[in-house]
């Protein structure tokens, strides 16, 4: 087992806590497609689908949550946010879940790394930079090469003065940890149905990396980093975000379960958002 994998299994709830939640329900309106749900509350994960009408995960009622409160001060439901499509924003790689519910009541566009619309968070896109109220980027830059200093200020860059983005990333109370401290020049292979990456340093040097985590299951995005809590602040910190806010707070009406540290775990949804300003 990897470092990584051990560390995942060190941030999951305890048996204990499952244990004693076995059986109990929570009943909740999804604040994405505005249906009322009943789950097992000990199920209730980060990345489970756990409404019955949309699939929407905690994750992502999370990022909503912090979006409302970031724009109107409280949390409601997509449904009852207020009509403003003046209030423009972006998605990077957003999930199929609110994607197709925000342009309703904001100025919002999803985007993507390999499709149209696109847009490279790596990249400068002087073009659109200073043109958005809010940007949703949740469990990306765990999957962009190093360094991710660039993509951070970035967010910064697209932001209009005022601005906020909403960030997620799975991370941990420790530093953050690099899976291919020297990738460079990198190819994916497969043998007999289990992946590896051959990467070639810069000095010429190959390596072999086994292991790997992809999210999403194979062939989808390759985890490059598992980010320690303190490190993602920092970055966004360094980019000239400021008014970081990192989201631990329950939201049960919502499906968003408390968060508290215990023994070193963190119980409930795990990764909370964060959010952070450009100042105006």
């Amino acid at each position: 087992m990897n470092l990584s994998v051990a560390l995942r299994a060190l941030l999951r709830p305890s048996s204990k806590s499952e244990s004693a939640l076995q059986g109990d329900k929570i009943r909740f309106i999804c604040n994405i497609c505005g249906k009322q749900n009943e789950f097992p509350y000990a199920s209730l994960g980060r990345e489970t689908s756990s409404c019955g009408y949309c699939f929407s995960t905690t994750r992502f009622r999370s990022v909503i949550h912090a979006l409302s409160v970031e724009l109107f001060g409280k949390s409601l439901a997509i449904g009852d946010f207020p009509l403003r499509l003046d209030i423009e924003g972006i998605g990077l790689s957003d999930s199929s879940y609110y994607p197709e519910e925000l342009p309703k009541r904001l100025g919002y566009r999803n985007t993507w790394y390999h499709q149209e619309p696109m847009l490279d968070i790596t990249a400068e896109n002087a073009k659109e930079f200073g043109q958005f109220d809010f940007i949703l980027c949740s469990d990306v830059f765990e999957h962009i090469q190093q360094p991710v200093g660039p993509a951070f200020r970035n967010l910064f860059e697209l932001l209009k003065p005022g601005g906020v983005v909403i960030f997620s990333a799975p991370a941990y109370d420790g530093p953050t940890i690099e899976h291919f401290p020297r990738l460079h020049d990198y190819r994916i292979i497969e043998s007999k149905g289990v992946r590896h990456l051959e990467n070639t340093t810069i000095d010429g040097e190959v390596e072999r990396f086994e292991d790997l985590v992809f999210h999403g299951g194979p062939g989808a995005s390759l985890e490059m980093r598992l980010f320690g809590r303190g490190d993602v602040e920092q970055h966004l910190r360094d980019a000239g975000l400021t008014s970081v806010r990192y989201f631990t707070e329950a939201v049960p009406e919502f499906g968003v379960v408390e968060n508290r540290l215990e023994d070193g775990r963190f119980q409930g949804m795990e990764n909370p958002p964060w959010s952070a300003r450009r100042p105006v």
